[in-house]
């Protein structure tokens, strides 16, 4: 574990503990723990699963040294993509890490972070940028990033219509608590809708991440902003919307260029479930999102000063027992002999 969280996996053929500890310094790791002295036992594996037909052909053929692919046992339908980490790693049974195991292992998925893929460009040629997610020159706090914005003009029909995009990761914000001082601020919503006629409203809470309901996902959960669903007459008119695609991320589009009045809800909500999000809301002017200016804190916040998200921390690696004490062989080698009959 290194000082930032992060998790080091560290491996050599021959090599002896002095300098596999140095190598781990070196990389700034405060915390490590022995795998295995077996070669056999201390490999690493890359895989892709997915659906049968989905994953990629290979330009070439496969190196049966370090390189698989296969149906993945007990699930039907399903086929596998796999290499060793290093090509002479010397690793038993491989692939080894795709099927049932008697041992301990333990396994890694992939994450959604910050930017994530460009959105598709719908007019040829593009802007410089266009549809590219930007993090740099943002305040971030913090890695993965929070927030990550674009532009683009997303309806050939309209080419002088432009749509600036907002994309924040709800993993990685929260609402600052009361009296909190030295929260790192990643943006503020200045000008929250507050139509009588709007009944549903965006929430964020630090368990549910963000939503749209009626009522608090959780006792609490921020209301950012009230707003229309889309089978609301007011989304026609909308010049703003949110959208929560697949990974819970929170997409934020307003109409910079080229209004068209009773036109933008559509070209909005079009865009919105083009980028994977099912839940929306609409705005009939935008939130004034206020992005974070250099090392500025949060507010505590105080009333129609608008709604403050800041920078929580994210996932990461984390000791467990830590006061469990870190003891030599002489303590721990006859335990380790003692044997123990479960009944």
């Amino acid at each position: 574990m290194t000082r930032e969280g992060f998790v080091g996996y560290f491996y050599g053929a021959a090599i002896d503990p002095e300098v596999l500890s140095f190598a781990m310094q070196r990389a700034r790791c405060v915390h490590g723990l022995h795998l295995d002295m077996n070669a056999g036992h201390t490999g690493l594996e890359f895989y892709r699963v997915a659906p049968r037909g989905k994953l990629p052909l290979p330009s070439r053929p496969l190196d049966d040294l370090w390189e698989a692919r296969g149906n993945v046992a007990g699930m039907d339908g399903w086929e596998f993509m796999s290499r060793r980490m290093i090509r002479f790693m010397a690793l038993m049974n491989f692939p080894r890490y795709v099927g049932t195991e008697q041992r301990d292992f333990f396994y890694l998925t992939l994450r959604h972070v910050l930017p994530g893929e460009p959105i598709p460009v719908s007019i040829i040629p593009p802007e410089p940028g266009e549809g590219a997610w930007r993090t740099h020159g943002l305040e971030q706090h913090g890695w993965p990033p929070a927030i990550a914005t674009t532009n683009l003009r997303p309806e050939p029909t309209r080419p002088g219509t432009r749509v600036g995009v907002v994309k924040l990761d709800a993993r990685l914000v929260r609402a600052p608590h009361p009296g909190e001082v030295g929260a790192k601020r990643i943006v503020e919503f200045r000008t929250p809708a507050l139509g009588k006629d709007m009944t549903t409203a965006l929430w964020h809470g630090e368990a549910s991440g963000f939503s749209v309901g009626h009522e608090p996902p959780e006792a609490q959960a921020t209301r950012i902003s009230a707003g229309y669903a889309a089978s609301e007459r007011g989304a026609l008119g909308a010049t703003a919307a949110v959208g929560i695609d697949r990974a819970g991320m929170l997409l934020y589009a307003r109409v910079t260029e080229g209004s068209k009045p009773e036109g933008d809800g559509v070209l909005l909500r079009e865009l919105l479930e083009s980028l994977g999000c099912e839940t929306m809301l609409f705005f009939p002017r935008p939130l004034g999102a206020e992005l974070a200016a250099e090392g500025a804190e949060a507010p505590v916040g105080t009333p129609g000063s608008g709604v403050v998200l800041v920078r929580r921390d994210g996932p990461g690696a984390r000791r467990i027992f830590p006061d469990t004490p870190i003891v030599g062989p002489r303590k721990w080698a006859p335990l380790q002999q003692h044997k123990v009959k479960m009944e």
